[in-house]
Formats: C-alpha cells, structure tokens, sequence
C-alpha cells in the first residue's frame, strides 16, 4: 500500500473581531485621505482655471494692441 502524502495545516485566519478593527481603522484612514486628495485636486483646478484667464487677459490685450496699431480688414490696409 502507497503511503497517503502528508497535509500540511494552512496558517489560520485571524479572528472575526481582529479584522473588524483592522477595517475600522482602515476605513477611517482612506476617508482621510481622500478628504486630503479631493481638497489638493479642488486648489489645483481653481488655480489652474485662474492661470487659464490671466492667460488668456494677456494673449486678449497683445491681441487688441496689434489690431489697434494697424487696422486691416480682409487682407486691405487703411491709411490715416
């Protein structure tokens, strides 16, 4: 007769109360982080949209200087 192969025992799982607190603690950790990452993401689109306008104020005022310097309309130039 073949002798049946040995099972090892698997480590057991930690108890029930255990792995409640660890996802109390774990749950308490991410809600502040998350708090944390949606404060950082909201400051960077206001500054961001911020850059965006004062951008575009100085690409506007460039744009009105040259139009105001030298009127054209449709390739014609006028003299004053």
């Amino acid at each position: 007769m073949k002798k049946k192969p040995v099972l090892k025992k698997k480590p057991q799982a930690k108890s029930s109360s255990t792995v409640k607190k660890i996802a109390k603690k774990s749950d308490t950790t991410n809600k502040r982080e998350d708090i944390h990452i949606i404060l950082i993401r909201s400051w960077a689109f206001l500054v961001l949209f911020a850059f965006m306008l004062g951008i575009g104020v100085i690409v506007g005022n460039y744009i009105n200087a040259q139009m105001n310097g030298y009127p054209t309309v449709a390739g014609a130039s006028t003299s004053r």
